[in-house]
């Protein structure tokens, strides 16, 4: 039987929000295993360094959780953990793909109504300050999230 109240607050039913969350897990576990080195695939092929991969791996935990926070409310410790284990998982991403070492490749697209009418590559200078300029929005974000908890849970 489906609990209605559950499913209204998450969009989801239980049985639902748990096959959502087994199959982050386990992209999460997949990701986890190849920056720990348990998957045979040679470091050079790698595309990014092991400790990305890693951080990459927190992302997918973390969303795991989205549907049952929806339910938890927005003051939940738990829900702000979930938000805290996706959003400087993916700043650090950010961050690495706009300022860090080594080459970068980008494509870029135009799409009319959803038609694509113009398909290239962007040069490396132009997508890492695309990318800086998102990572440094949410490196705001982040910081303005974490200063508002410390304000709140000061004692």
């Amino acid at each position: 039987m489906i609990d209605r109240e559950r499913a209204a607050v998450s969009g989801l039913s239980p049985l639902s929000e748990w096959m959502f969350a087994t199959v982050f897990w386990s992209a999460a576990l997949a990701i986890l295993a190849l920056a720990l080195g348990l998957l045979p695939l040679p470091i050079e092929k790698l595309p990014a360094p092991r400790w990305l991969i890693g951080v990459a791996a927190l992302l997918f935990i973390a969303a795991g959780f989205a549907p049952q926070a929806a339910r938890w409310g927005a003051s939940s410790w738990k829900t702000r953990a979930v938000g805290a284990g996706v959003l400087w998982p993916l700043a650090i991403v950010l961050n690495y793909i706009a300022f860090g070492s080594g080459n970068r490749m980008f494509s870029s697209s135009v799409a009319v109504a959803g038609s694509v009418v113009q398909r290239g590559v962007m040069p490396e200078s132009g997508g890492r300050v695309l990318f800086a300029c998102f990572a440094v929005a949410l490196d705001v974000w982040v910081l303005a999230v974490a200063a508002k908890w410390l304000r709140r849970n000061k004692d």
